[in-house]
Formats: structure tokens, sequence, C-alpha cells
């Protein structure tokens, strides 16, 4: 896949979207995905500006809410649990699909995001 066929697929594909959000939150470090922030300059996941938003969309999607007496650690492990039974096999079934005015905003997000997009879906073919 290039960058081409992943712009047509995230424009047409409003389940593409939702994928999308979480295979970008899953490059974020344990950190970043606790906080909802980009700390680290590594070229993966989100930038500062879109994490906030990116990470409450994908864990809407997967059905994660955070609760307020949750440690951080609990959370990070409960969060790449999820994560990854969502990343192995065809398990994106069980995940809610993003709508209305979130999904317009991931949208342009996951296409801001495609090549990193591309990269995980090369990979994941040739495994």
């Amino acid at each position: 896949m290039n960058a081409a066929q992943m712009t047509a697929l995230l424009l047409s594909n409003d389940r593409a979207v939702t994928k999308a959000m979480i295979v970008l939150l899953s490059y974020q470090t344990s950190d970043e995905r606790v906080n909802g922030h980009t700390v680290e300059s590594n070229g993966l996941g989100f930038n500062v500006a879109d994490a906030d938003l990116a990470t409450y969309c994908a864990c809407w999607a997967m059905g994660l809410k955070r609760g307020t007496k949750e440690s951080d650690a609990s959370w990070n492990q409960r969060l790449t649990r999820i994560l990854d039974h969502y990343l192995t096999g065809d398990n994106f079934k069980g995940c809610r699909t993003l709508s209305g005015s979130y999904l317009v905003k991931c949208r342009a997000m996951a296409i801001k995001y495609r090549r990193q997009l591309v990269y995980a879906t090369n990979a994941r073919q040739a495994a």
C-alpha cells in the first residue's frame, strides 16, 4: 500500500479512520498514552497538537474510560492489554466507529499521519 491508496481508503471508509486512531495510539509511549500528551519528539504517534483529542477518540473507540481513582500504572496496563487485543488479528469488530465532528477531525489527522499508517499496514502484511 502507498500513501495515495491510504488517503483514498481514509476518505472512503469511516471504520479505517477509527482503526487508524487506535494504531497511532499504539505508537505513543506509555507515558504519552497515560497523560494524553506527546512528550517525546520521536516521529511516532501523534504530535503535540493532536495528542489529547486523538487519544480520547482512540480510547472511546475501544470502550475505555479512565477512572478517576485508577493509578497511571494500572491504566497503562489495561490500555496496553486492550491495544494488544485490537492490534492482533482482526479484532476491530468490538470497536466503536467514530462519527460526527470527531470523525471529521480524526479523518484529517489520519490523513496527516498516513505515512505511519502505510508503514504499519505494510509491516503487518509482511509478518
